[in-house]
């Protein structure tokens, strides 16, 4: 029911193509973009090895001709959190069981970073076509099970793309010329903050008599006297309002273009003055590990434009910073 619930959202968002979706084998989940781009994330269960690193895996391709799949590693620990024992699976052997022999050794020397290790397209191609046909469970050291890895029918998920980004035209490609010389679509400026505390009655009705522990007004338009945007917090729960105090009228519930589930009753935001940009995340109450994540654009004339959303349907502790992404617009820039 989830999923049938979360493929009608990505279909209800602007500009959605016939290539979107979610579809799941075994640990393994494939999410493509608007434009056709594709991730493939894996996260095993942390009942698998209780106490262990998990292995969380990312395969993403653009929707463009002869773009290579791109692997990334995390190790993670049981909230989705970076290991704090190792941060790399390099030099590791892969294997079907926690102390079968190993089926190949990790051994690509991948660039790390903060958000995992990252490898080149050549050693990516191996290693999908070796997790695709072997369906390695555990990393293996030399004295047994090390962690845990996604498994199920990577191989139909990998299919999957294939037939997706067969449906959407390719992009071009952003390298030539022609494209970084056309004229972006949205340009973002830079907002300012209005004030630390911005008073009214209506967020004081809102919070219902409890003192709201800010209020924090941004300045949108550039004018005498702006748009505002309204960060309302009163205790766990978030509000957001949109106000022009020249007007004479109360604040508004701020409208925007994004659906969520029933149950993904819990939200957090936070506005970025140097972009003018908001970012909102939708889960359930108590789980930060699933949800939707939605980055809008202020854009003068037309109000908050989508951006970049990011979704996340399964609860497995898997992070935000790992979740793929389910919409973009990339004709957009900040000045």
């Amino acid at each position: 029911m989830i999923r049938w619930a979360i493929m009608a959202l990505l279909a209800a968002l602007p500009n959605a193509a016939s290539a979107q979706g979610v579809h799941r084998e075994g640990d393994w989940m494939l999410v493509c973009d608007n434009n056709a781009a594709c991730t493939i994330t894996g996260a095993p269960s942390a009942e698998v090895l209780p106490g262990y690193p998990r292995v969380v895996v990312s395969i993403r391709r653009e929707n463009r001709r002869q773009a290579p799949m791109l692997v990334r590693t995390r190790l993670v620990d049981e909230a989705g959190n970076q290991h704090p024992l190792a941060h790399t699976i390099n030099h590791f052997s892969l294997s079907i069981g926690p102390d079968s022999a190993p089926l190949f050794t990790m051994q690509a020397d991948p660039a790390s970073g903060p958000l995992g290790d990252d490898y080149a397209p050549e050693q990516s191609a191996a290693m999908v076509d070796a997790m695709a046909d072997h369906q390695p469970a555990f990393v293996r050291s030399g004295f047994g099970a090390f962690a845990s890895m996604p498994v199920g029918d990577l191989a139909r998920l990998v299919q999957r793309m294939d037939e997706a980004q067969y449906l959407v035209p390719l992009r071009q490609d952003p390298n030539d010329i022609g494209i970084r010389q056309e004229r972006f679509g949205y340009e973002l400026f830079p907002r300012e903050q209005v004030d630390s505390t911005v008073a009214h009655p209506v967020f004081d009705r809102v919070c219902e008599g409890t003192d709201y522990s800010h209020a924090r007004g941004y300045a949108l338009d550039h004018t005498t006297v702006p748009t505002l945007f309204v960060h309302l917090t009163c205790g766990p729960r978030t509000f957001l309002y949109i106000w022009t105090p020249s007007a004479g009228g109360d604040p508004s519930p701020l409208d925007l273009p994004r659906e969520v589930l029933a149950n993904w009753s819990a939200m957090e935001a936070s506005f970025s003055t140097d972009e003018g940009s908001l970012t909102i995340t939708d889960h359930p109450p108590g789980r930060t590990d699933c949800g939707v994540r939605s980055h809008f654009g202020w854009v003068d004339g037309e109000g908050f434009v989508l951006l970049t959303q990011w979704t996340m349907p399964r609860c497995r502790a898997i992070q935000p910073a790992d979740w793929p992404v389910s919409f973009n617009e990339p004709s957009w820039t900040v000045r």
